[in-house]
């Protein structure tokens, strides 16, 4: 077994059955709607830039859809669309595209704010304080408390 908990290398699968709504009565939050309609979380990010199946967990990067101050969203959810994970990539007035999104072995790999970005998901959750997050990363505060699955490195360097 991989040292994700996952049984193969092949985690990280793109699908698009997630999809997104305005949040009646909160202009700024859009509801996580799953491929079954049943609801999930609220979120500020308002576009779905990709989503990833992972064995039953969906893996989703949103943005604000805002490139001149822009702030990544990333959310792991259960097959329920309960919330298990989420981090925040960002700053006051930075401006950010998410590129070169892509899969690699046992991690997601992709290119904001001028950083490679490397996610890997853990089935066993850790508790506080574990994978600390890099400079510019963030959970909620709603968060802090809970599980970790979603472990987020950042480097310069393309090999990471």
């Amino acid at each position: 077994m991989s040292s994700t908990g996952f049984g193969s290398d092949d985690i990280f699968i793109a699908t698009n059955i997630i999809r997104i709504e305005n949040e009646i009565n909160k202009p700024d939050m859009y509801r996580i709607i799953g491929a079954d309609g049943r609801k999930g979380p609220c979120t500020f990010g308002k576009l779905i830039e990709e989503q990833f199946d992972c064995a039953g967990w969906y893996l989703l990067l949103l943005t604000e859809d805002s490139p001149y101050e822009e702030c990544l969203h990333i959310l792991l959810l259960d097959n329920n669309c309960g919330l298990l994970d989420s981090i925040d990539i960002g700053a006051p007035y930075t401006p950010g595209i998410l590129e070169n999104v892509h899969p690699e072995q046992d991690h997601l790999k992709f290119e904001m704010y001028g950083y490679i970005w490397r996610i890997k998901i853990h089935r066993n959750a850790k508790r506080w304080p574990a994978f600390a997050l890099p400079r510019g990363a963030s959970r909620p505060i709603s968060r802090l408390l809970h599980p970790r699955c979603i472990e987020l490195q950042q480097s310069d360097n393309i090999d990471l």
